[in-house]
């Protein structure tokens, strides 16, 4: 039997060489891109404070204890900031005992959509990710996105183009975080380049017909 090996970006395919495998091509994740059509009404403008959104498994590997302890610092100087969580998993009553920021539990994809279009911040402060769909579909609804520069974050995101790049440590969260906290026509930039990438290069569509050249090959 053929084994035919594929990586989710680059940087996975570069990984999958310290196992001695040789990628054929790269199949990104990707998302339903008309499903922005459905949740863009969804209102942000009567919002007093600015949304920072995080979504996953509530996990160390997650980076959501940097994120914590970033956010703590970022209260210390802003007050119209807001942290919601959505996710589960061993850390949630640790997190529980935090105050100033917002549990929603595991979602569903519906609801999960609808935070993205009413967050003004998308927050992955993950330590390792192949490429991360959370980033995609905050991209799409127009969020702006800080992110860990890892796996193949960075084929989603060119630093200070589609949004801010910055490494798994508290400090640097905090100062990206704050850059856009301070500063809303960088968010709606970001955000706007960010959801026009996403469209034009993760979509399904796009992905299928690179499996189509890839079995024709």
């Amino acid at each position: 039997m053929l084994k035919i090996f594929i990586g989710v970006s680059r940087a996975c395919c570069n990984w999958l060489k310290h196992y001695k495998i040789n990628a054929k091509g790269v199949l990104s994740n990707a998302i339903e891109v008309s499903e922005y059509d459905f949740y863009k009404d969804i209102s942000k403008t009567n919002q007093k404070n600015i949304r920072i959104l995080y979504a996953g498994r509530l996990i160390k590997d997650k980076g959501i204890i940097l994120l914590v302890e970033a956010f703590k610092r970022i209260l210390n100087n802003f007050t119209n900031v807001e942290l919601f969580i959505a996710g589960d998993g061993p850390l949630e009553e640790i997190l529980k005992k935090e105050k100033n920021m917002q549990l929603l539990g595991k979602l569903n994809h519906e609801e999960l959509m609808k935070e993205y279009a009413k967050a003004d911040i998308f927050i992955n402060p993950s330590y390792s990710e192949g490429l991360p769909t959370t980033v995609l579909e905050a991209g799409l609804m127009k969020c702006a996105v800080v992110a860990t520069d890892v796996g193949g974050t960075s084929e989603i995101i060119e630093d200070r183009k589609e949004g801010l790049l910055c490494k798994p440590e508290v400090l640097d969260i905090t100062e990206k975080l704050e850059v856009l906290i301070k500063d809303e026509i960088l968010r709606e930039t970001l955000g706007e380049k960010l959801h026009e990438k996403v469209v034009k290069q993760f979509s399904w569509d796009n992905t299928a017909n690179k499996i189509l050249e890839l079995l024709q090959k």
